[in-house]
């Protein structure tokens, strides 16, 4: 601070009067207020302007003083920051390979265990065998049986599935069938409402022709009655010989009887005609 002070007077020497080139330099406890300072009033004019300047910049270097002291004490902290976590990476990367060690040293015994056992498995396997050597016939008896039964079952479940192809086949067929009916059901529908029609119509006839059947054999009836009730009375004149008969019985009936019988057999005609 001194030093610094020395510089700026020394700086500003061409301005101060030679007279008062030995003047000494103020200290800190003299430059603080409220504290009487020199006297200002027997020197140049000037000289109360350079005590402002100084004291401005003692103020500067001050607080550059300060903020250089915050600066350090953060990188301290940053300082002390970086080394408890150098310290802390240090400590993982040390459990880490504490665990590496750890985890090589299971590994090792898991494969030393691993390979006994498989050792031991061997022994077992080849104190079997030689128990059931006897047996290997058996065994392969029973392993070919078992491949021709799975042959078997190969062959009756590619029936199985030849026979179900073929009823998907059907199936598919049977859809077909029954789209090609339901279009043709309409078609159909409308034959044999016609049918029906038809038959309605038949039956109506019939029943008109069963009601002159009816008349006709009411007719044919009354003809046989008229044509009997002619006949007796001409067996009764007339001798009884094979032959006479018919012709007695063309010259007896009458012209209405022909007329009647004419009529039945137009009616006849005509039914027959119809049916």
């Amino acid at each position: 601070m001194k030093s610094v002070v020395l510089f700026l007077l020394l700086c500003l020497s061409p301005f101060v009067p030679r007279g008062l080139s030995e003047v000494s330099v103020p200290q800190e406890d003299d430059l603080r207020p409220g504290v009487e300072g020199p006297l200002v009033g027997e020197g140049p004019p000037e000289l109360p302007e350079l005590w402002d300047e100084l004291w401005g910049l003692r103020e500067l270097v001050l607080s550059l003083k300060a903020e250089e002291v915050e600066r350090r004490q953060a990188l301290r902290s940053m300082e002390s920051r970086l080394r408890d976590r150098e310290v802390e990476a240090e400590q993982q990367r040390r459990g880490l390979d504490g665990l590496q060690e750890t985890v090589d040293h299971q590994q090792e015994e898991l494969i030393s265990d691993l390979r006994r056992r498989v050792e031991e498995t061997e022994e077992q396997s080849k104190v079997v065998k030689l128990q059931n050597t006897p047996d290997t016939k058996l065994l392969e008896e029973r392993v070919a049986s078992g491949a021709e039964t799975s042959a078997d079952l190969a062959a009756q479940v590619w029936t199985l599935v030849s026979g179900l192809n073929a009823s998907e086949s059907s199936v598919e067929q049977l859809k077909k069938t029954s789209a090609a009916m339901a279009s043709e059901l309409p078609f159909l529908q409308t034959r044999l409402r016609a049918s029906e029609r038809t038959v309605e119509q038949l039956r109506r006839k019939s029943a008109v022709l069963a009601a002159r059947l009816c008349s006709t054999e009411s007719v044919m009836e009354e003809l046989r009655r008229q044509i009997s009730g002619q006949i007796r009375p001409t067996r009764n004149s007339v001798p009884q010989t094979p032959r006479r008969p018919l012709y007695v019985f063309r010259t007896s009936v009458s012209s209405e009887s022909r007329k009647r019988h004419l009529q039945f057999i137009q009616v006849l005609m005509s039914l027959n005609h119809e049916v």
